[in-house]
């Protein structure tokens, strides 16, 4: 059985502080607007991956690579249907209906509900598609 290769895309600013600390952290770890905390109240904070390339972004993007068995993911739309309150599977939704009217796909996002050891990634490129070296 082959394994599902996914990535965890973020912005290069956040590139050496990750390699310094090892891990990748759920999201709002570093920061939180108003309305990030808002959305972790309703569907909860995760590391998030895709399945897919880089998507339109207005900064230079940096893909972590990892396979999803290796670290446990768990497809997004498991999440969803696991959402018990209607105000937040609600909420889920309109997340999920934001990304494919942008051309993104939320049946190919993963998620984890724990930080992420970057030495379980299989390869770490920037956006011109260079490998980044790191010690594991």
């Amino acid at each position: 059985m082959s394994k599902t290769l996914i990535r965890h895309i973020t912005k290069d600013f956040w590139l050496p502080s990750i390699l310094r600390d090892g891990v990748i952290r759920k999201e709002g770890s570093n920061f939180g607007t108003a309305s990030a905390k808002q959305q972790f109240r309703m569907i909860g904070r995760f590391v998030w991956f895709t399945e897919i390339g880089y998507q339109s972004m207005d900064v230079r993007p940096v893909s972590f690579e990892f396979f999803a068995e290796d670290i446990k993911a768990i497809r997004w739309t498991h999440i969803v249907r696991s959402l018990k309150k209607k105000l937040s599977r609600t909420y889920a939704q309109a997340l999920n209906q934001s990304a494919i009217d942008i051309g993104d796909d939320p049946e190919k996002w993963w998620v984890r509900k724990h930080s992420v050891s970057i030495s379980k990634a299989t390869r770490i490129v920037d956006a011109s598609g260079q490998e980044i070296h790191f010690d594991r």
